[in-house]
């Protein structure tokens, strides 16, 4: 999970996420991925100033702030979907959510919705964003979070 998203896909991005009110000034942000820098630089643009990259094979560093909203912004298969999750998700805040961007096909966006079913997430927001690719934005139940810590 190391694809590079461009700068207008980064633009386009973050753009939605403000826009739709996903994410706010004060959200820490953790995009999953490296090589991400035009991403962190468009959510720095949109007023987003708490946002870190974090390579899912590695998890999250401890003694970090928990995460409001965990980006998945390239998706390979639904194997690495899966294991970004399990890895990455556990640091989000009780109510916090992922926001994935799916590859313009329908099957992988069915792929995701699964995937993010299957890990407890209730589905809030889709989006269409550049590229006709699909923004989804996820939430976990604050009491299946608790149960999850």
């Amino acid at each position: 999970m190391c694809t590079t998203i461009t700068r207008d896909q980064a633009s386009d991005l973050a753009a939605s996420l403000v826009e739709a009110q996903i994410a706010g000034p004060t959200d820490n942000v953790t995009i999953a991925g490296c090589n991400q820098l035009e991403l962190l630089i468009a959510l720095s643009n949109r007023g987003l100033r708490h946002a870190t990259c974090r390579d899912a094979k590695n998890g999250p560093h401890g003694g970090e702030p928990a995460t409001d909203i965990l980006v998945i912004p390239d998706i390979d298969s639904e194997t690495q979907l899966s294991a970004t999750v399990a890895r990455l998700g556990h640091e989000l805040r009780q109510g916090g959510s992922i926001v994935a961007i799916t590859p313009p096909s329908d099957a992988a966006r069915m792929t995701l919705r699964r995937v993010l079913v299957s890990c407890g997430f209730i589905e809030m927001h889709a989006l269409t964003v550049s590229g006709g690719r699909t923004l989804v934005c996820a939430r976990k139940p604050a009491a299946i979070a608790a149960r999850a810590a």
